[in-house]
């Protein structure tokens, strides 16, 4: 939201970084760290994301730095998404609520 539009993998290293921040604090105060996820699982949450909407693709395109990579697709929030709590949380859950 702070961008506007982001890669995946922008939105994954943001999220890393905030997470090793929050690290350090909890090292400072005898806490237990927090493990994050790998960036596999984190891809499988953004296909859930697109599936319910809740971001779309926007015109920007980036090359790879390596040729064996995809280009970067870059997403936007939608409106739905903006106004989603629960699915954020939870994407699988709210496509399909039978399985919960």
């Amino acid at each position: 939201m702070e961008h506007g539009e982001a890669c995946a993998a922008d939105v994954f290293y943001a999220l890393r970084r905030n997470l090793d921040g929050i690290n350090k604090e909890r090292i400072e105060i005898g806490e237990k760290l927090i493990r994050g996820c790998t960036y596999n699982s984190f891809a499988k949450y953004w296909h859930w994301f697109k599936l319910l909407k809740l971001i779309e693709p926007v015109d920007r395109r980036e090359v790879p730095i390596y040729d064996f990579l995809e280009e970067k697709v870059f997403y936007r929030l939608t409106d739905k998404g903006k106004a989603e709590v629960r699915a954020w949380e939870d994407p699988i859950a709210i496509a399909h609520p039978e399985f919960r």
